[in-house]
């Protein structure tokens, strides 16, 4: 069914060209620059060209901008990447809050003690 409603608006497309270039036939004087020598071309044919060169010109924009947003995309990839080997390196970091920091370190104490005590005797 796309490939009919493509074809449908290639065909009109292709219609209204040759319309246009029928429509357009008289003769325009045509110069590149002031010094340059005048050419007479068809007007349908001025405003073809014209618009092709403007095409070109928009299509270049677009690649360029491509490009760069391909070389954005790869910097941010790899930054994303160095940060998630940081965030599965600080993952197996273990977390020791406060309460059990106060008990391991009265446990160490006590143990510390008792090994003094059997140490005297």
């Amino acid at each position: 069914m796309f490939k009919v409603i493509k074809l449908i608006v290639q065909a009109s497309f292709v219609a209204y060209l040759v319309a246009f270039s029928i429509c357009n036939q008289q003769l325009v004087e045509f110069q590149f620059f002031m010094s340059t020598p005048t050419y007479q071309i068809p007007l349908f044919l001025l405003i073809i060209i014209s618009m092709f060169i403007g095409l070109l010109i928009g299509a270049i924009a677009v690649y360029v901008e491509k490009l760069t947003l391909i070389s954005s995309n790869r910097k941010l990839k790899k930054e994303v990447h160095v940060l998630e080997q940081e965030i599965d390196r600080l993952k197996k970091i273990t977390i020791v809050d406060d309460t059990t920091k106060q008990q391991n370190n009265e446990s160490t104490e006590s143990k510390e003690n008792t090994d003094i005590k059997d140490v005297l005797r």
